[in-house]
């Protein structure tokens, strides 16, 4: 069973441009650099569940540099630590609520 949770610097923005969205979108307030940075996940409890430091210089694909494309993990089972687990999107803008585009799964 999957679920995802998407978040967004403009809840309003994202259903305009995916009208289809039924997640919850969370408005965070902030978007996330092209140029790298450390996104870290931690559950109720305030245990680390997930991190990643992405960057935009090889090994991490450099297409999703503020170009439109989204920088997408090829498959949950990958290490995302390592460049090389991540692709850019097949499409521009990404995949909002669904299997990224690039998926092995």
């Amino acid at each position: 069973y999957l679920e995802y949770l998407i978040l967004s610097s403009n809840r309003a923005t994202l259903l305009e441009i995916f009208p289809d969205v039924s997640d919850i979108a969370i408005e965070i307030g902030f978007g996330l650099s092209g140029g790298g940075e450390q996104i870290t996940l931690i559950n109720s409890d305030g245990e680390l569940v997930d991190q990643v430091d992405y960057d935009d210089e090889s090994p991490w694909p450099t297409e999703p540099d503020g170009n439109g494309k989204t920088l997408e993990l090829i498959s949950p089972g990958l290490d995302n630590a390592l460049g090389d687990s991540w692709d850019a999107s097949n499409g521009i803008g990404g995949t909002p609520g669904t299997t990224n585009s690039i998926s092995n799964e």
